[in-house]
């Protein structure tokens, strides 16, 4: 192999950290640079990086799966023999001219404080790494390896990428990417809320830089305190905004890095090739949305809302319809439902957190219920011009300026309309006929395992049963049998009907002279039939045969 046109010696012994360039077969070591040699001492021809190393078993195990793809790379924390202090390891795989592949490990000392000696290898492996564009796979693959490209580059502990949504009040991270070995704390102690809503949109606005340090030793919590970095008494942080004319209102940004001190022109390339991706599958999904609008919301009002319970939860307006897979979480939908039937009020947050979370004990649920909103909220951007969800002052509420039909309201006003006795018969038939239509079965039947609406959800069934019944009688009493069965066939499969609906479905299938239909049919539901139910279908059967 001819290494040394593929890892220049000045650049194995320009840099402050150890350097060890290897076999990715069976991890011979070819060359180490001074820094290395000063650790380990000469070595013979024969040795390994597994002989020097002295991973722990776990560490060896991802040492060794990371060479699966020349098309990765790592940064994993260790603690090598011989070596008192911990390194962050990154690992990369370059090809030599003859297409032969070593793998180069830097170990910088976990904190080092000057980033220009923490250079590591980036003007080689930044030429040789290949950067594979991902095929199919998820809409996000794209946007994960720009973060890991940052990763890389910046030698960060995390990649972030965050939205301000003023409409809620709140700063979110929508995407997230971290180095092997790195828990995802940092994320938790980083508050971006702390700079003010308006001052991250005036940095927007202004393409300006943010970048500080923060997370004092003092206010870390026990994990991070202990977990890598020990030695260190701040975090870096570097953030850069999405390009204004994007429209996006994200930022990307990097949790501590250790190197490119100061130099934020490559995550402001980054920035652009991110805001192109979101942007895409932003009209990507508008396009799905309209693609779904029925032609029978083309002339839907513009604040309009039509929202379908029965039978599942569909969302529509004359932009497009949202239903039940749509949503990203049963919290995001379990948040819009209860929203929505408490509508005519603002909801608190200490309230929604019960809702969602019944069996925790949650003191601050303030940030938990602003992820839930902000993901509920981009739901719906696409079908609607105005917010469906603001909030302010810890609460949260539908949007007032919005004109909102629920079908289960409909339905409600119609069953109570066919029970009123005073309207003709026919007028009753029609709304019978118009409630059935309605009704497409039970309620939100992906949300019956939330105990808050099963006695809402269970309300429409016995209304439902109700409508049958009273729908049944009006159509008997004008004698139309082919009606009644034609309902009672519909309706039996959407819903477990009563037995009293049964018996009436008897008892005009035997004055109809249909016995022999009556006869079948009773004895299919016999068994869940009473036994006073059995006689009265007895004494009707011999009072007309």
């Amino acid at each position: 192999m001819k290494l040394e046109n593929q890892v220049p010696v000045s650049l194995l012994s320009d840099i402050d950290a150890a350097v060890i360039v290897s076999s990715p077969e069976n991890g011979t070591i070819y060359r180490m640079n001074e820094r290395a040699e000063d650790i380990w001492g000469k070595l013979p021809e024969t040795a390994t990086v597994r002989e020097i190393y002295g991973l722990k078993p776990v560490d060896y195990e991802w040492y060794e799966s990371s060479k699966i793809s020349p098309y990765t790379f790592e940064f994993r924390t260790v603690i090598l023999r011989g070596l008192e202090t911990e390194v962050v390891m990154d690992s990369s795989f370059c090809e030599n001219r003859d297409g032969d592949l070593v793998r180069v490990d830097t170990l910088c000392p976990v904190g080092c404080q000057d980033y220009n000696l923490c250079h590591y290898k980036y003007e080689h492996v930044s030429v040789n790494q290949t950067w594979k564009y991902p095929d199919g796979g998820s809409k996000d693959d794209m946007i994960n390896l720009i973060m890991k490209a940052a990763l890389f580059i910046y030698a960060a502990d995390r990649c972030f990428i965050f939205e301000v949504d003023p409409d809620i009040n709140c700063v979110m991270d929508v995407y997230s990417q971290s180095r092997t070995g790195f828990d995802d704390l940092i994320a938790q102690e980083r508050v971006t809320d702390t700079n003010g809503i308006s001052n991250m949109l005036k940095a927007w606005e202004n393409s300006r830089t943010i970048k500080q340090c923060s997370y004092s030793k003092q206010n870390q919590s026990e994990i991070l305190r202990t977990q890598l970095y020990n030695t260190l008494d701040v975090w870096n942080y570097l953030i850069v905004p999405f390009p204004y004319r994007s429209g996006i209102r994200c930022f990307i940004g990097v949790d501590n890095y250790k190197r490119f001190d100061g130099c934020e022109s490559v995550l402001r390339n980054l920035s652009i090739l991110a805001a192109g991706e979101m942007l895409t599958q932003r009209l990507l999904g508008m396009t799905e949305c309209a693609r779904q609008l029925g032609s029978t919301l083309s002339h839907t009002p513009e604040n309009q809302i039509y929202i379908h319970m029965l039978g599942g939860l569909t969302v529509s307006t004359s932009l497009g319809i949202q239903q039940d897979e749509s949503f990203l979480s049963t919290l995001c939908g379990t948040f819009f439902i209860y929203l929505l039937s408490n509508r005519r009020r603002i909801v608190p947050v200490h309230e929604l957190a019960e809702i969602l979370w019944p069996d925790q004990l949650i003191d601050n649920p303030y940030n938990m219920i602003k992820n839930v909103a902000f993901r509920t909220k981009k739901m719906f951007e696409g079908i609607c011009s105005l917010p469906i969800i603001v909030a302010g002052g810890g609460t949260y509420s539908i949007n007032k300026e919005l004109k909102i039909w629920v079908d289960t309201e409909e339905f409600e006003i119609l069953c109570q309309k066919a029970a009123n006795t005073g309207l003709p018969l026919e007028k009753r038939i029609e709304i019978c006929r118009d409630a059935v239509e309605l009704y497409k079965g039970s309620a939100l039947p992906n949300f019956e395992t939330e105990l808050w609406l099963s006695a809402k959800i269970n309300y429409y069934r016995v209304l439902y049963n109700e409508l049958i019944r009273i729908y049944i009688s009006l159509l008997k009493t004008k004698g139309d049998l082919n009606t009644i069965l034609r309902i009672v066939a519909l309706a039996s499969e959407i819903e477990e009907l009563d037995n009293s609906i049964l018996m009436l479905l008897l008892e005009a299938l035997i004055e109809k002279k249909y016995y022999r239909y009556a006869k079948n049919h009773f004895d299919k539901i016999k068994k869940q039939l009473s036994q006073e139910e059995e006689k009265i279908f007895w004494k009707m059967w011999q009072h007309q045969v």
